[in-house]
């Protein structure tokens, strides 16, 4: 809002008047016209230079201040103000362009007192008021915006008074890269680390908004918190121009906020700022923060960046700081997860319109079911929330990236839509990780992993430090059998967190993939992990080095595990697995009751199966009468799944041919089992030919012709 006036007026044109107090604009019969916060802020500057010719330059400064913005931005707001006015193409009742110059407002405008009643018209007899009667009326030597005292009035203004620092020096036009170091939390309250949190997390959102800006998000930064450094050495290893440092002192619902953007080069200070706010201004402070930091780095502005920077999420403080609550939850892992949840949930009840909270309450829900919560009511609660959130504010990343994650999760997604609805947004949330993951995600559910590996490569870029997107890419370089590329970001990794146990897991499952060496993978047989993919894993290496007591060991610990959060009668997978293993020991009669479980479960599963999904159990099926000793259904059974096998790259579809190939060897089939290992290695896959040469299921047949040929056509990758 403009700042309250000594003499507080309302303007009349025509069937109109404005009243910039209240930031209204009221029709003939009294009604308001709605304008968006910069569409009224041209209108007010037109309005109170009637009858002057206003140069683009000279509007564009005055509604913008010095943030710079496309010229189209103020050709979408006059078009927009000819619409609301009623004007006809052509008709110029109010506004005139001048070409290759700027614009003028034309119409007669009248200046009242503003306590004139909304519907009372111009009708007093009075003369219009000059441009210079205006002027002085309002009694400002230049035109100004400053904090107002209600948030709403304060977000209309995009072009706040740089009160403590007016900028000299500017960052290079290119040097548009930027880190924002964790705020420093100078309260004595308790909820100051929360406060200050919050504030940093949600400055680097708004900045997100800023398409000429390149900002680092909120993870690659946070290590800074513990370990700081010289803002030289941040420049280098985050690869920024300028970097932000601030602090946070919260007390009492006030805030005390002083910021500092620095040139990482010459550290030099391009911008700074002291604020001293009630919490009610956080959303001011934060929308002038971002206009400050695009103005420094030369950052022009789109239209859409213009909104959605003075788009408000809620006005309830109450609901704001559960909002920081819920995010402070979330920070510490998946077990806070339904703490979080919680506190998000009385953020929308505090507030029902806060889209914002709906949307994480969404993407929280989806998290807690996938992790320790499969209730279907969960994904109910999920899908109500990201509704809610799309309904409130369509175009809201968070909204449509909770709505696309629980699409994706839920029984029976539509692949192909979900990857048109995410395409549909790319352009505005490409620079989010947590979109480009999602995406990544939903590219590999299908097997486009080249697609997938695109997205996680963006996603590094924009967090070259974080560990876990770091990471994101050796899953499709592995599938796509690019080794020694997964290799070197595992090194990577390694210099950052040289202690992380799930990254050294992945990577020692690398060299078993790729080389059939189980060393690494077996040093985790006495670290306690737990998970059923992990113990697995870890068993097959075993299995490598001949070791099937210890094999089965892990095998019966996965089992233990699944039993203790399901009822696994029906895991006929597991019940395979186990059978194997057994069989291997030389416990034939637990072996045989392992694998009649592994059929009973596959038969159930084939008995309601899709067309599309019948060969992975067919594939199962067959393994399953192999173990006992049923080779003539066994080998129908896998014709069937060859037979039914789908023409896609779909990574789980592929593992079928390993399967299969599997089973042949067994049973001492080795040119159809050649020929379903060809077929799993012309596609993406995990396994190598050269470690499949070691896994013991293949020793029947590694002198086979066939299957030398495969080792001369695949060469090491």
């Amino acid at each position: 809002m403009v700042e309250s006036r000594e003499h507080g007026l309302r303007y009349f044109f025509g069937e109109f008047n404005l009243d910039p107090d209240r930031r209204l604009l009221f029709g003939s019969d009294g009604q308001t016209i709605p304008l968006k916060p910069k569409v009224f802020d041209t209108l007010l500057f037109l309005v109170e230079s009637a009858g002057e010719l206003l140069e683009k330059d000279a509007l564009m400064k005055g509604v913008w201040g010095g943030v710079i913005v496309e010229e189209n931005s103020l050709n979408q707001h006059i078009s927009t103000l000819r619409r609301a006015l009623g004007e006809t193409p052509g008709e110029n009742r109010f506004i005139v362009t001048v070409p290759g110059r700027g614009y003028r407002f034309v119409a007669p405008v009248r200046a009242q007192p503003a306590e004139v009643g909304p519907a009372e018209t111009a009708e007093s007899g009075e003369q219009p008021l000059t441009r210079g009667e205006v002027a002085r009326a309002v009694a400002r030597p230049q035109r100004r915006t400053v904090f107002a005292v209600a948030v709403l009035a304060t977000l209309a203004v995009l072009a706040l008074a740089w009160r403590s620092y007016s900028p000299v020096d500017r960052a290079a036009p290119s040097e548009k890269r930027v880190a924002v170091l964790p705020f420093e939390n100078m309260s004595p309250d308790p909820a100051g680390p929360l406060y200050a949190s919050g504030i940093h997390d949600e400055v680097i959102n708004q900045l997100m908004k800023v398409s000429g800006l390149e900002v680092i998000p909120r993870t690659s930064v946070m290590p800074y918190l513990e370990h700081p450094k010289q803002i030289a050495e941040v420049g280098r290893e985050l690869d920024v121009g300028a970097v932000m440092e601030g602090s946070v002192q919260y007390a009492n619902d006030h805030l005390w906020i002083k910021l500092r953007l620095i040139d990482a080069a010459t550290n030099k200070a391009l911008w700074q700022q002291e604020y001293d706010r009630k919490f009610d201004d956080i959303i001011a402070i934060e929308l002038d923060v971002a206009l400050n930091v695009a103005q420094a780095l030369r950052a022009t502005l789109s239209p859409h960046e213009v909104d959605a920077l003075t788009e408000v999420l809620t006005l309830n403080s109450r609901a704001h700081e559960l909002y920081f609550l819920a995010k402070d939850h979330e920070r510490r892992g998946v077990f806070a997860w339904p703490a979080a949840i919680e506190q998000y949930e009385k953020a929308v009840k505090e507030d029902p319109n806060f889209a914002l909270a709906f949307a994480e309450l969404a993407i929280r829900s989806v998290g807690v079911h996938l992790s320790t919560d499969p209730s279907p009511e969960r994904m109910e609660r999920a899908r109500e929330a990201a509704k809610r959130a799309l309904e409130l504010k369509p175009e809201l990343a968070e909204g449509r990236i909770a709505w696309a994650e629980w699409q994706f999760y839920s029984p029976s997604p539509d692949i192909e839509q979900i990857l048109r609805d995410l395409k549909a947004v790319e352009s505005k949330f490409q620079k989010l990780p947590e979109f480009l993951s999602l995406r990544a995600d939903v590219y590999q559910s299908v097997g486009r992993w080249d697609d997938a590996l695109a997205d996680r490569s963006k996603a590094v870029q924009l967090e070259p430090r974080n560990v876990p997107v770091l990471l994101g890419p050796t899953g499709p370089l592995v599938v796509l059998r690019r080794y020694d590329e997964a290799e070197k970001l595992f090194d990577r990794a390694r210099e950052l967190e040289p202690d992380e146990l799930g990254m050294m897991f992945h990577r020692a499952t690398l060299f078993l993939y790729r080389d059939g060496d189980p060393t690494e993978l077996r040093k985790f047989e006495k670290k306690m992990l737990s998970g059923e993919f992990v113990n697995t894993l870890i068993a097959i290496a075993a299995e490598y080095d001949g070791d099937y007591e210890t094999a089965l060991k892990l095998l019966e610990t996965v089992r233990q595990y699944l039993q203790s959060i399901r009822d696994t009668e029906d895991d006929w997978d597991l019940h395979l697995a186990l059978g194997s293993a057994q069989q291997r020991n030389g416990q034939a009669a637990l072996a045989r009751a392992s694998f009649q479980k592994a059929r009973d479960g596959i038969e159930k599963k084939l008995a309601a199966a899709p067309d599309n999904e019948r060969a992975g159990y067919e594939a199962g099926l067959a393994a399953a009468l192999v173990g006992l000793g049923e080779t003539g259904a066994a080998a129908r059974a896998a014709q069937e799944a060859v037979d039914n096998l789908p023409h896609t790259a779909y990574q789980d579809v592929r593992d079928v041919h390993l399967t299969l190939a599997l089973v042949y060897a067994t049973m001492a089939q080795a040119k159809e089992a050649v020929a379903q290992l060809d077929d799993y290695l012309s596609h993406p896959g995990e396994w190598s030919i050269q470690s499949l040469t070691r896994h013991p299921d293949f020793e029947g047949i590694r002198d086979d012709p066939g299957f030398r040929d495969l080792l001369k056509k695949y060469p090491r990758h």
